[in-house]
Parts: C-alpha cells; sequence; structure tokens
C-alpha cells in the first residue's frame, strides 16, 4: 500500500512539473499601458520559449508608438512580440517590418490603430 501510495505522489507530481513546463513554455502575457487602466493579456506563443513577459510595442497612449525611431532594446521588444504573439519573423530593420507587423498585429486582434 506504501508503495502505491508513494507512486500516486510521483505521477502527480510528475504531472504537475509536465504542465507547468507546457504552460511556461507556450503561454505569455503582456501589460497593456494606457493611462486609465492597465490590463494583463494573456495569449498562446506561436512557438515554444521560455520567456513568458513581452512588451506589446503597437498598443499604448504613448503618441509617437516608437514609429520612426526605434532604439535597439525596443527593437529587441517589437522583434520578441512580433515573433511569439504574432508569429512574424523579421529583424525590425526597416520601418516597413515594424509597419507589417503592426498589420498583422491589427488583423489578428481586429483593432483599428489607435
Amino acid at each position: 500500500m506504501k508503495i502505491l501510495r508513494r507512486l500516486v505522489g510521483y505521477t502527480y507530481l510528475i504531472s504537475v512539473s509536465i504542465i507547468s513546463a507546457w504552460t511556461i513554455a507556450n503561454v505569455g502575457y503582456y501589460e497593456t499601458r494606457w493611462i486609465e487602466d492597465d490590463l494583463i493579456v494573456f495569449f498562446i506563443k506561436r512557438q515554444p520559449t521560455y520567456k513568458v513577459a513581452f512588451i506589446n510595442v503597437y498598443q499604448s497612449d504613448h503618441e509617437d508608438n516608437w514609429k520612426g525611431h526605434l532604439e535597439k532594446k525596443e527593437r529587441q521588444y517589437a522583434v520578441e512580440f512580433c515573433k511569439y504573439y504574432v508569429g512574424f519573423e523579421t529583424e525590425m530593420t526597416t520601418m516597413d517590418d515594424f509597419n507589417e507587423c503592426e498589420r498583422r498585429y491589427r488583423v489578428q486582434t481586429q483593432r483599428e490603430p489607435s
């Protein structure tokens, strides 16, 4: 009987570990950056990765929305967001890449540009 209890305990532990690892690898989130309310949005990633928190460069109250000028750090945020949320892999070297990712994001979420 002790062996059966131990086996059930280990099975439970292994199951929880597998589900947790799958969730971390396939579910991500980002926080909206609106003045009136910030929301946390969860999403299923297009590709598994252990990065969980993302920055949505297309949804904020910032007037310029990073258009026309992307610093290296901001470009990396956009590359990661496009790859894992939108499914569009790019190095974000031109504004055309930035705009294409935004277009795909808008189509996917059916949101009008702010």
